[in-house]
C-alpha cells in the first residue's frame, strides 16, 4: 500500500476535499481516502491536486467537483479509482493553468 496526500483531492462522483490522504493498493488503484489530520508515517505529499476517476483519463477534465465537508471521517469508494496527479494547478482559484499536466500515478 502507498499513501499520498495533497492540498486538494478531487473524486469523480464524490466531490473535492481539502488536505486529504489517499491509499493506493498494489495495482495502484485507490479505494480509500480520509482527511489529513496529522503527519502520517510513510505518506508522500504531492503539490497540486490529485484526481481520482473510475475511468482512464487522457486529458484534463473541463471542470472539477465542488468542495465537500472536510470534517468527514473518510470515504470508502464503491469501486477502485485511477489516481492522477495534476501539477501546476491554481489551488486558491481551483483552476487549471496553461502549464497544468495530467499524470497517471503507477
Amino acid at each position: 500500500m502507498k499513501r499520498l496526500a495533497a492540498q486538494r483531492v478531487c473524486i469523480s462522483g464524490y466531490g473535492s476535499f481539502v488536505r486529504y490522504v489517499i491509499e493506493m493498493d498494489e495495482k495502484r488503484m485507490c479505494k480509500r481516502c480520509y482527511p489529513l489530520e496529522a503527519e502520517i508515517h510513510s505518506t508522500e505529499w504531492l503539490p497540486g491536486i490529485l484526481l481520482l476517476s473510475p475511468l482512464k483519463l487522457h486529458e484534463l477534465p473541463t471542470e472539477l467537483p465542488e468542495i465537500k465537508n472536510t470534517n468527514a471521517s473518510g470515504i470508502e469508494l464503491a469501486e477502485a479509482f485511477y489516481v492522477y496527479h495534476v501539477s501546476a494547478f491554481d489551488v486558491a482559484n481551483m483552476r487549471f493553468l496553461p502549464q497544468s499536466r495530467l499524470r497517471l500515478l503507477e
